[in-house]
């Protein structure tokens, strides 16, 4: 696939969908609802659009399948960011360091 598209319009917490995406270097077209604005850098790691609105959606992926340059910008800006970002062990030192500052010393 080179495109994938979460067109949730409630609730949606960060999803492991936008991680292995931006892992395997596929380009990710979402709606700007729940956790997905954590995760994607709109124009940088992805393009997000307003819930609900099919016109944007169907904007922003034939934007993406009419430039590949484009696109594969994005995917190898997302796959940079998920690297230093998303991994399981740097979301697990992360966290370590959240709780070790709640404890204090």
């Amino acid at each position: 696939s080179d495109i994938v598209i979460i067109a949730s319009i409630g609730t949606e917490g960060q999803t492991r969908l936008v991680s292995q995406a931006f892992l395997t270097k596929t380009a990710v077209v979402a709606t700007a609802v729940g956790g997905l604005p954590e995760m994607i850098i709109p124009g940088q790691t992805g393009l997000l659009c307003p819930p609900a609105s099919a016109q944007a959606l169907a904007e922003a992926v034939i934007t993406l399948l009419q430039d590949s340059h484009r696109r594969e910008q994005l995917c190898e800006n997302a796959f940079n960011y998920a690297s230093k970002h998303l991994l399981f062990d740097k979301m697990m030192e992360a966290m370590l360091r959240s709780y070790r500052q709640a404890i204090g010393p």
